[in-house]
């Protein structure tokens, strides 16, 4: 007995049930085609997880680090939003930094993955903004746990610290 792989059991689930919902016939999206949409989809999704997480655990230790500056800073009046701003700033720094060099490679990998597409062009320009959002969204919420944990420093435990 022969048993089918995960990918092309997956993609003929899908398919059948877009067939069903009326969407499209069983045969307009060749195994192979579906197979690597998945594969490109999962890869995107982890490259997407760890670049938010490593972007936080940066962003969490510059606040570690610079705890005595935060508490000085918090002791000579700074307003909690600004303590915020220092660290949403670098790491909203950061994210320019990756799109400025991502997107010229993005656009340049597009003639690679022409090929591999259906129905959508790489250089779509609704989905670079998309992805652009989804990055910015991404990397606003991964800064904004150790900026909010800034801004909360006191200053009198944050001037006894090591």
């Amino acid at each position: 007995m022969r048993q089918a792989s995960f990918p092309l059991l997956l993609a003929s689930l899908l398919a059948g049930a877009l067939a069903v919902a009326g969407f499209a016939p069983l045969n307009v999206w060749p195994m192979p085609v579906l197979s690597l949409a998945v594969l490109f989809g999962l890869l995107a999704a982890v490259a997407l997880t760890l670049s938010s997480v490593g972007l936080y655990a940066v962003m969490a230790y510059a606040v570690t680090q610079r705890t005595q500056e935060i508490g000085v800073r918090v002791a000579i009046g700074a307003q909690r939003w600004q303590v915020s701003w220092l660290f949403l700033r670098s790491g909203l720094a950061q994210l320019a930094v990756g799109l400025v060099l991502g997107l010229p490679a993005a656009l340049t990998m597009a003639r690679v993955t022409r090929l591999r597409l259906v129905e959508v062009e790489p250089t779509d320009p609704l989905t670079l903004a998309g992805i652009t959002l989804l990055l910015f969204a991404v990397a606003l919420a991964a800064c904004l746990v150790p900026a909010r944990r800034a801004s909360r420093v006191d200053p009198v435990d944050a001037l006894r610290a090591d």
